[in-house]
């Protein structure tokens, strides 16, 4: 039997729903957000940052491994800094020998999150979000790593996990060769996140699979910014990966606790920015049981006054959606 205090609950939580009208507008002007956000190849400056991913799909081949010598040209630290790199073929042979690595990787830790791997599935929702702002073509990479070395007060970081984390770097060199190494393995391994991926986990979500639907809200769509029915495709995504998060609630799914939370938060953005309510969510889906490599996955830090506030928010949540 459900309790009336669980109907209201569940009422609230679906109250946060918007009318389509709106998010129509709304998404019309995020898409245009998010085209200028990454063609600047920016990063999420602060863990209230929204932290989705848009790629756009490769148009030229992965950036060659280069000697240090020719980094330094890269990134401006040489008289030659301004002369176009040709690659040897060895350089080349490298180059693709690597990037096949990175994509089979992925490959197989998209097989074993399919079949039930939370750990792989950890890895998958990774790749995904640390990608976001990563340059999108050779081109990019050039300009990133060109602007880093005119503006030496420019952050050097990469984006760590899914929660706006970083690894901050003191040395110019030290952080030109990570964010290339970045640069490969998201152009690696991109396409992978395409419409193939998503049919199957809207496939198995649908036919009941818990993981399946927890992945399929933290992946939003990708490459569709200039696609003609990119509303339509964002409205299906907001849609189902609303109602998978609901129905893991629904069937005391921890997972689906720390869907809201992150989703609150403004990751897979699904629903609204409620960063106190999503930090409630997400301490209550911890005391349920969530899956601590996801968890740590998360990485998110409190201060004490927040995590007083949303650890006695947390109580009802637990009380009412944990087994």
């Amino acid at each position: 039997m459900i309790s009336p205090h669980y109907r209201n609950m569940k009422s609230a939580i679906h109250k946060i729903w918007m009318p389509p009208v709106i998010i129509a507008l709304g998404l019309l002007t995020y898409f245009w957000a998010h085209y200028l956000y990454f063609t600047d190849s920016a990063v999420p400056a602060s863990v209230e940052s929204e932290v989705g991913v848009r790629e756009v799909e490769p148009d030229a081949l992965p950036h060659t491994q280069a000697s240090p010598t020719r980094r330094a040209e890269l990134v401006g630290n040489s008289e030659n800094a301004r002369e176009e790199y040709s690659p040897t073929n060895e350089d080349q042979n490298y180059s693709n020998a690597v990037n096949l690595d990175h994509r089979l990787e992925l490959s197989n830790s998209i097989e074993m999150a399919l079949a039930g791997s939370v750990d792989e599935a950890s890895k998958v929702i990774e790749r995904f979000h640390t990608c976001a702002g990563a340059p999108a073509d050779e081109g990019g990479l050039r300009m990133t790593l060109q602007s880093h070395a005119n503006n030496p007060e420019l952050q050097m970081r990469i984006p760590k996990g899914i929660f706006g984390g970083f690894v901050q770097f003191d040395s110019l060199a030290d952080w030109s060769v990570a964010e290339t190494q970045r640069f490969k393995r998201c152009q690696a391994t991109r396409n992978l996140f395409g419409e193939d991926l998503r049919a199957q986990l809207k496939a198995q979500g649908e036919n009941g699979d818990v993981l399946a639907r927890f992945i399929y809200a933290m992946l939003p769509p990708t490459n569709v910014e200039r696609h003609p029915n990119r509303v339509l495709i964002w409205l299906e995504y907001v849609n189902l990966a609303y109602e998978f998060t609901t129905q893991n609630l629904d069937e005391n799914e921890p997972l689906g606790l720390l869907a809201m939370g992150l989703g609150l938060r403004g990751v897979g953005e699904f629903t609204p920015h409620e960063p106190l309510v999503g930090d409630a969510f997400l301490i209550a889906a911890e005391r349920c049981g969530a899956p601590q490599v996801l968890l740590d996955l998360i990485g998110i830090q409190y201060t004490d006054g927040t995590f007083r506030r949303s650890w006695a928010d947390s109580e009802v949540i637990v009380r009412e959606f944990c087994n």
